[in-house]
């Protein structure tokens, strides 16, 4: 009879990979879980977008989230927020209609987080453009949390997830998008943004692979 080695999942990864997942380096980063981007009365369902499948990934989210806050790993909830202040006029001359209505306003319900609210030992960082790394508080939060490994979350998959995600691989971060915790208003553009990210600006798992990990660690 041929002996079987048992091996453990750590054993399939490389150093890279387990530095990627490992609950000592790694941070989630929650991309705008808003009512305008994920409520069915929201500014983009208004607009026509489909949200409709943004629900099965929250359910795959709220899950992951839970999982990372008894491993200890830090969450950090980026927040859209526009206003007048913000919203100059290269900003609102983005797309082929500048006097749409703009979405997250400051103070408003469509502001608001959407079914997944922070606790006060989480971090929330207000954006107002794509990118949270336009935000400097972004790069300052990690720094002191010692995070050199990214997990993304959040909406839309193909817009500020990967606009956030592709900065941080230039920012020299570990990047990894967590397919089925991710949501787009249709299901080419949330493949066509695991296909550019797995091309060569992270790594695309899934929440199980992750989750796994971490109770192999434990």
């Amino acid at each position: 009879m041929v002996e079987i080695e048992e091996r453990s999942p750590t054993d399939l990864l490389s150093d890279a990979e387990i530095l990627r997942f490992d609950s000592q380096s790694a941070a989630v980063m929650i991309i705008d879980l808003q009512n305008d981007f994920c409520h069915p009365d929201g500014l983009m369902s208004r607009l026509g977008q489909d949200v409709s499948s943004i629900e099965p990934a929250m359910e795959n989210l709220v899950k992951f989230l839970s999982v990372a806050r008894i491993a200890q790993v830090p969450l950090l909830f980026i927040r859209t927020e526009h206003s007048a202040e913000t919203d100059n006029l290269m900003w609102l001359n983005r797309s082929s209609d500048p006097s749409r209505e703009q979405s997250c306003q400051r103070g408003s319900w469509g502001a608001d987080f959407w079914r997944v609210k922070p606790k006060e030992t989480d971090i929330v960082i207000i954006k107002n453009r794509y990118s949270a790394f336009t935000q400097e508080e972004t790069s300052r939060a990690l720094k002191k949390l010692g995070r050199r490994s990214l997990l993304f979350v959040g909406v839309s998959t193909g817009m500020c997830v990967e606009s956030t995600l592709r900065e941080a691989v230039c920012r020299d971060y570990l990047t990894t998008l967590v397919s089925d915790c991710c949501a787009d208003y249709s299901q080419s553009a949330h493949e066509n943004a695991l296909r550019a990210v797995g091309n060569g600006h992270g790594l695309v798992s899934t929440s199980e692979q992750i989750v796994n990990f971490w109770n192999f660690k434990k």
